[in-house]
């Protein structure tokens, strides 16, 4: 997700001004660099949660102390009555837990109005399911998956032996209800009849960049700049739209060429 900070994630927080930023599924670290550089402008406090500490952590560890707190464990185990008006969603990618994630901030923050970014709404996972751990799930919820197999960019089946993130936990079906990450915010949607308060946005670049935001924060310069984002004319969508599908080959070639060399190339 760091990589839409700068152009589209920070300009809108600057907009909206929240007072508390949580980010879940923080990995190496890289934007939770950028929170909390924005936090520290702007006396809002963060919280970041992940099961692994990230390694660009220690490097900003003063500042962190300063603004933040870090909690080691489960998403939906530390957003029970965490409180925030933001939240960056980019954790483990399948439906039970995007939608007991949405399910723990609405409970704990619905006067808030909070304000979700999430991330791969859009291919691969937007209507297939990622463990990165099948057991932190319950098993009910688990659907059939490979770890030998990886997701073929013009089918989007797997295949044994190669193909996007070979060795990950990929469900073996894709589509059907309770699978992948928009289902569940689509379903969540749903259940909570938010569509009369919320508006859903998204960019279909990067592996996919979604917002839900409530209507209220669409009014003025926040929804003038909300809107010159996500309401892109069709023809540049479009051109979008194959600017990430050229990616995704090299990224496939890339993930090929490995498996067979077995080496990265320089």
């Amino acid at each position: 997700m760091h990589r839409f900070w700068k152009h589209i994630i920070k300009p809108i927080l600057v907009k909206i001004k929240p007072t508390c930023i949580v980010e879940i599924g923080a990995a190496e670290g890289l934007n939770t660099v950028n929170i909390v550089n924005l936090c520290k402008k702007f006396g809002a406090r963060c919280h970041v949660i992940d099961p692994l500490v990230p390694a660009r952590l220690s490097s900003i560890e003063a500042d962190f102390k300063e603004v933040g707190t870090f909690h080691q464990d489960l998403s939906i185990h530390a957003l029970k009555g965490l409180k925030g008006d933001c939240f960056l969603i980019d954790g483990d990618h399948n439906w039970y837990t995007v939608f007991n994630e949405l399910k723990a901030i609405f409970n704990e923050n619905v006067d808030a109005h909070p304000t979700i970014f999430f991330h791969d709404v859009c291919f691969p996972y937007a209507r297939r399911d990622l463990y990165y751990n099948p057991s932190n799930v319950p098993a009910e919820f688990v659907l059939p998956y490979k770890t030998d197999s990886g997701i073929d960019l013009v089918t989007d089946k797997l295949i044994k032996g190669y193909g996007l993130n070979l060795g990950l936990a990929n469900a073996i079906q894709l589509g059907g209800p309770k699978n992948g990450v928009l289902t569940a915010i689509e379903d969540f949607i749903v259940e909570l009849s938010l569509s009369e308060s919320y508006t859903y946005f998204e960019l279909p670049l990067l592996h996919g960049l979604g917002l839900l935001i409530h209507k209220d924060r669409l009014l003025g310069l926040a929804g003038d700049l909300i809107q010159s984002i996500f309401r892109t004319p069709t023809n540049l969508l479009e051109l979008t739209k194959v600017i990430e599908r050229e990616r995704l080959k090299v990224m496939q070639a890339y993930c090929d060429y490995v498996v067979v060399t077995q080496k990265t190339p320089q």
